[in-house]
């Protein structure tokens, strides 16, 4: 029976062997980061919440791996839902535990797309952003009830309450933070754009119309 909710902390206990075998098994080491359930063959696929991740992953905390050990690093709509207070520890943590030469690619919603779909009234935009909404709105009648207009769509993004998001990046203020810890080569990208084709082939196109997409290389 797959392991779920606190049950999944059991996996720690495995942890160890499981990224060494991993480690051992590969060329080419690549960390997906918070892979959601969405697993990927060859790349080590780390949760804290999803049963069929590889092993266990709590991101709020110094990663669970030696330095210099990943070529590449991945992770999807993950960053938005760290605390603000721990995104220096968590793009150190990536820097650390990437290889010289190593390419990280970080997906999160862009402000800036949802910024100028506010001010250019896009209203095909929004209609994606009410539809992909409302689900989880009917679980919280209350709350949603103020989610009316592209005012209120856009707000869905940012309300800790409705995804758990806690921040919301452009490509400037990411590009700037990856600086600081030491990354270069910040681009920014498109959907299934990447410098490296493992990386080309991570992105959901369903998410596409929302997304940043930022790649740094780790110098060495």
């Amino acid at each position: 029976m797959p392991l779920h909710g606190e049950l999944l902390k059991l996996k720690k206990f495995t942890r160890t062997s499981t990224v060494r075998k991993y480690l051992q098994s590969t060329d080419e080491p690549a960390l997906h980061l918070g892979c959601g359930g969405h697993n990927i063959a060859g790349w080590l696929n780390v949760d804290k919440f999803h049963a069929a991740s590889d092993t266990y992953f709590d991101a709020k905390w110094p990663f669970p791996f030696e330095d210099d050990s990943f070529d590449l690093v991945f992770t999807e709509h993950m960053i938005e839902h760290l605390d603000i207070g721990k995104i220096r520890q968590f793009l150190s943590e990536i820097f650390r535990v990437m290889k010289g030469g190593g390419i990280c690619r970080i997906t999160c919603p862009d402000l800036e797309i949802y910024a100028r779909a506010y001010i250019e009234k896009d209203e095909e935009f929004f209609k994606q952003i009410h539809d992909a909404f409302w689900p989880k709105g009917r679980q919280k009648p209350d709350q949603s009830w103020v989610v009316k207009g592209n005012g209120g769509a856009f707000m869905t993004g940012i309300v800790k309450n409705f995804w758990g998001h806690r921040w919301m990046y452009d490509f400037n203020n990411l590009r700037e933070c990856l600086e600081e810890i030491g990354f270069t080569e910040i681009t920014k990208q498109h959907c299934g754009q990447s410098r490296h084709p493992r990386l080309a082939t991570m992105d959901k196109p369903e998410r596409a119309y929302e997304t940043l997409y930022v790649e740094a290389l780790k110098p060495g």
